[in-house]
């Protein structure tokens, strides 16, 4: 799944949990959980053509989610508290992506491959194209702005 749906939905989680060590531990499990959901992920080249051809795409899925809150927050009128426990469940919700980040620049680390298998395993096999994916992704962006908003 692209960023912004692991990154709402952990926020969401944060949100209603409010303890930090449970929030961790929950958002990294969350993220297991919704790449078991059949879903798109854009492709990042192994030989891209240039480094924007990274940094774009994936600042822009992050840049989504990180609006997102900051504008629920300032809508909501959130606390501090509430405020930085949603980011601080949206970090440990991209975290194991983090992860594959750093595997994808030191390949050759045996502890990030090793993660990186065990990562692969628990992913969905399928990878449906973009009209068939995305809708899974809209559908877990739509329920996490719903809890936000309830808050």
């Amino acid at each position: 799944m692209i960023l912004a749906p692991h990154f709402l939905a952990s926020a969401a989680l944060a949100s209603q949990v409010k303890k930090p060590i449970l929030i961790a531990i929950f958002a990294v499990i969350l993220h297991f959980l919704i790449d078991r959901i059949s879903h798109w992920d854009y492709k990042l080249s192994e030989k891209p053509n240039s480094k924007w051809d990274v940094i774009l795409p994936v600042s822009a899925d992050l840049l989504f989610g990180v609006i997102t809150v900051a504008v629920i927050a300032a809508a909501g009128d959130w606390t501090f508290r509430q405020y930085f426990l949603a980011n601080f469940g949206a970090f440990f919700g991209l975290l194991p992506d983090g992860f594959i980040a750093l595997w994808k620049i030191y390949p050759q680390n045996k502890y990030l491959s090793a993660y990186h298998r065990v990562k692969k395993k628990l992913h969905v096999a399928s990878r449906p194209d973009f009209k068939n994916g995305v809708p899974q992704e809209i559908a877990v962006v739509i329920i996490a702005i719903l809890i936000l908003t309830l808050l």
